[in-house]
Formats: structure tokens, C-alpha cells, sequence
């Protein structure tokens, strides 16, 4: 089971004042990419993307795209 910090991202997004997000998530998790782009798009004024390649785990990040 998978546990989401979402009001911590959000405060970080805004902190950053990020612009753009992109969203990687584990397989078990991707059902759920929609719900938590539309939740950040809804807090934040961020677009956030999903990333639905394959992760070795969280310091796998899609670098180079």
C-alpha cells in the first residue's frame, strides 16, 4: 500500500514556484496518475506531466528528455 504526501507537494510546488511538474510514479501507483495530476493542477499553478516509463525506483529520474 502506498501512502501520498500530496499537501507536501503542493506546499513545495508553490514554494518553487514551479511552472511545470512532471509526475513519476511506481507501476502499482500509475492507475492514479490522473487523480494526482488534477489534484496539483487544481492546488497549484503548475502543469504537471506523467511520466509512464519504466522506474528502477525513485533515484531513477527520466533525465534527457
Amino acid at each position: 500500500m502506498y501512502k501520498l504526501d500530496l499537501q507536501t507537494v503542493i506546499k513545495e510546488i508553490k514554494k518553487q514556484k514551479s511552472k511545470q511538474v512532471l509526475i513519476q510514479l511506481p507501476d502499482g501507483m500509475k492507475h492514479k496518475a490522473n487523480q494526482i495530476v488534477d489534484f496539483i493542477e487544481e492546488k497549484t499553478n503548475a502543469k504537471a506531466f506523467i511520466w509512464f516509463g519504466g522506474t528502477f525506483g525513485s533515484c531513477d529520474l527520466p533525465l534527457g528528455m
